[in-house]
């Protein structure tokens, strides 16, 4: 079996796991008061190898996701190979190192933007 390089279709699946929750929020925003009622505003930085990055942003009722890194520092970074940011994403594999895609920040910040994902894609 032959394998295509990872390009920008998949840097489109990892905007569209992002967006969908922005969305989801928007239109559903019941769905997500568990999550973000007590969110204190989160930073989040999605970086699928030097294809694509988004700047994703949480709080009480929000979820907005931009596109590019952005300025500023992250509270989570999710960085990694195309292939692997997008399976973390929507939490085909563990965003440790193993899948192709590290995470670095607070565990309670990394499970917001998880729960967040899996409401949204539900």
């Amino acid at each position: 079996m032959s394998h295509s390089p990872v390009g920008a279709p998949r840097a489109r699946g990892h905007r569209n796991a992002v967006t969908a929750a922005a969305c989801s929020v928007a239109e559903w925003g019941d769905y997500f008061a568990e999550i973000l009622d007590g969110s204190p505003g989160r930073t989040f930085l999605v970086r699928a190898g030097d294809e694509a990055a988004w700047r994703v942003r949480t709080g009480p009722g929000g979820f907005t996701v931009t596109d590019g890194a952005g300025d500023g520092t992250a509270d989570v970074t999710l960085s990694g190979s195309p292939e692997g940011v997008l399976r973390a994403l929507w939490n085909r594999a563990d965003a440790d190192g193993d899948g192709g895609a590290t995470t670095e920040g607070a565990p309670e910040a990394v499970e917001e933007l998880r729960r967040c994902i899996v409401v949204a894609t539900q």
